[in-house]
């Protein structure tokens, strides 16, 4: 058995479980172990913290890019509810998962529901995508999944969330 992200071997280590796939500790940590498993993938991170005390605070920020050579072509973005999503899905329409907590969580805008729905049926893809638009937002156009998170108090458990949640989302890209 391999990890589905790194393509790490798991047979002399426990897999970890993240809501339905067995990953290595790494990955399962979002520590990333480069080369990724398909050659056609990259995956770039950086993480600007908050300025030094003489200036003002300034939120930190994390930037998260991944690109997939070959993947569908899907265009979504992805981001924290707000009391004015109401308004706009009266006209755009809104995709519903089934999965309540994510439903009231997470504002989805896409042209193409189809495959964002199928994008959406794995329990990893919308738990990685809570954890991730609570202070930012994820957009996937074509094959460049993007997340960028901005909070005053980030640190580097968030940065390794936001990495593993690009992954997942490239991951179940290039298996649709």
């Amino acid at each position: 058995m391999r990890c589905p992200l790194c393509d790490q071997d798991l047979t002399d280590h426990a897999p970890e479980h993240y809501f339905g796939l067995e990953l290595c500790r790494a990955c399962g940590l979002g520590q990333v172990v480069l080369p990724l498993r398909d050659p056609s993938q990259r995956l770039e991170v950086s993480y600007s913290p908050r300025m030094d005390d003489a200036r003002p605070p300034r939120p930190a920020t994390i930037v998260a890019d991944g690109q997939l050579e070959h993947a569908p072509t899907i265009a979504v973005s992805f981001w924290r509810r707000r009391w004015w999503s109401a308004l706009i899905e009266t006209i755009t329409g809104r995709i519903r998962t089934g999965d309540d907590v994510f439903d009231k969580n997470v504002w989805v805008y896409t042209r193409n529901p189809g495959s964002v729905r199928r994008l959406l049926a794995s329990h990893a893809v919308r738990a990685s995508l809570m954890d991730c638009v609570v202070s930012g937002e994820m957009r996937v156009q074509a094959g460049t999944v993007s997340c960028r998170r901005v909070d005053n108090e980030l640190g580097v458990n968030d940065v390794n969330e936001t990495t593993r949640a690009v992954l997942i989302l490239m991951h179940q890209l290039r298996n649709m």
